[in-house]
């Protein structure tokens, strides 16, 4: 995250802030929308079926397993519940990845850790 570096958070900057959401925004609008497509139901030669992963395999692949490691620190640390509400699709797919693979579950697991509220780092204030 663009707000920790060196072991210790960075002090606050609001163009940065700005920046880095709006990206950070903008990749997960197309990770969104890369779910959409590829996670979607496809019509094949002996009927329906479902791509449930990135690479559109029946399992998860290592690209779930890179997305899922990025989508732990934005969950835990940023993508509040606000946020979260826009990308319904990503939270769906990193708890369907959580629950079906438990190995990626040990690691990743929020335990109920998810960014509720996003604050400025060294206050108590909200964004």
């Amino acid at each position: 995250m663009w707000r920790f570096g060196n072991g210790q958070f960075a002090s606050y900057d609001a163009v940065a802030e700005e920046k880095a959401a709006g990206d950070l925004r903008r990749w997960l609008g197309y990770l969104e929308a890369s779910l959409l497509k590829e996670c979607a139901v496809v019509v094949e030669k002996g009927g329906m079926t479902t791509r449930r992963w990135l690479a559109g395999t029946e399992t998860p692949s290592i690209a779930d397993l890179a997305v899922c490691g990025q989508l732990h620190s934005g969950f835990m640390l940023y993508v509040d519940a606000e946020m979260r509400k826009e990308y319904p699709v990503i939270v769906e797919y990193y708890n369907r990845l959580l629950a079906e693979v438990p190995e990626v579950k040990y690691l990743y697991d929020l335990d109920g850790k998810w960014a509720e509220v996003r604050k400025q780092p060294g206050t108590d204030t909200v964004a």
